[in-house]
């Protein structure tokens, strides 16, 4: 027995090496090279039906476990589940995508159509050229980049992200991950003349020299509140959030604006079903130095609500597994236990 299941575990690590190996070669070897040279709208479905390829691993390899989880989630009939699933795991490949054309200078997210939702708050930050941080989720970068318009945010920017993982046991999915991660970033890089990054565990004196940007120049600083944090790490916050049941979340996005006296405004960013790029703006919170943990929580909770809320709407615009523990409610427009 024990034989038959070292087997099996064998057999599926090759099988996920080979799907993952299948998912880097089709973006760099099929959209890589022919997404620059033909229209968005081709680029968009090309990689939509490459997405297929993946579409069959979850089939064979994983039982129809994305089809499954979603179907469960959210309550859908097969076709409905059947078309979500597809979407959501042709929207990596679509994001790719987007990049590769931006990054070889044949799009602009200055020709966007991009529309603003309750930027009142955001529109006297800017105007008056405080500095402010924004957190925001994984949502479909081909939102999400319009805030790297400059009419968007008319200051530096400074997006924080974690550094892939250089080694988890599956050499292709660490370079499938560090080529999207970095075509991303590159993306944001054309599209804004005074953009900046800072990854977490590099830059020596995190916060303080974060702080220091904030205070020396007019300065956005962005942020993904759901990012995956360690267990190990000591500080951090432990909720339910969209499908699971329990899920940690770093702190630290509640020190740096305490510290700094920089407001927070929260961000949800979808594409419309006119294929507008929406930009759903919170308003400015401030953590003063006097707020208990307590008081600070509760901010970041009303955020990754705001997160959670938006992914119940619009799944197949995530980008990260979602759990399966907990239902989405469309009703009342919330999740809750199964």
């Amino acid at each position: 027995m024990k034989i038959i299941d070292e087997f099996r575990y064998r057999c599926r690590k090759r099988a996920l090496v080979t799907e993952e190996l299948s998912k880097l070669i089709i973006m760099r070897y099929l959209i890589a090279p022919i997404a620059p040279y033909v229209s968005k709208y081709i680029t968009l479905k090309l990689a939509w039906l490459l997405s297929s390829i993946i579409l069959f691993f979850d089939i064979i390899l994983h039982k129809s476990k994305n089809f499954k989880d979603i179907k469960h989630a959210f309550s859908l009939g097969n076709l409905r589940a059947l078309q979500i699933s597809w979407q959501f795991l042709a929207l990596a490949f679509q994001d790719f995508a987007i990049f590769m054309r931006i990054v070889k200078g044949k799009e602009t997210v200055d020709i966007w159509n991009v529309k603003e939702i309750n930027s009142v708050g955001v529109d006297e930050l800017r105007q008056n050229g405080r500095s402010f941080i924004v957190a925001t989720g994984h949502f479909t970068r081909q939102a999400y980049l319009a805030v790297f318009r400059k009419d968007i945010i008319p200051m530096n920017v400074i997006q924080i992200t974690l550094p892939p993982n250089p080694n988890t046991g599956n050499y292709y999915y660490d370079r499938r991950i560090e080529l999207h991660l970095g075509m991303g970033l590159t993306a944001a890089a054309k599209s804004h003349p005074d953009f900046q990054t800072a990854m977490v565990g590099i830059v020596p004196n995190f916060i303080k020299a974060l702080c220091g940007k904030l205070h020396e120049t007019p300065t956005a600083l962005l942020l993904n509140i759901d990012a995956p944090w360690a267990d190990s790490h000591k500080k951090s916050h432990e909720r339910p959030f969209a499908g699971y049941e329990t899920k940690k979340f770093a702190m630290g996005v509640l020190g740096l604006a305490k510290i700094s006296a920089c407001p927070i405004v929260s961000l949800v960013c979808y594409i419309d079903s006119h294929g507008e790029a929406v930009l759903q703006w919170g308003d400015p919170v401030y953590i003063a130095k006097s707020d208990t943990e307590e008081q600070q929580v509760k901010v970041l909770d009303e955020m990754l609500d705001r997160i959670e809320t938006a992914i119940g709407m619009r799944p197949s615009q995530y980008l990260m597994p979602f759990g399966t523990q907990r239902k989405w409610n469309s009703a009342e427009q919330a999740w809750a236990n199964s």
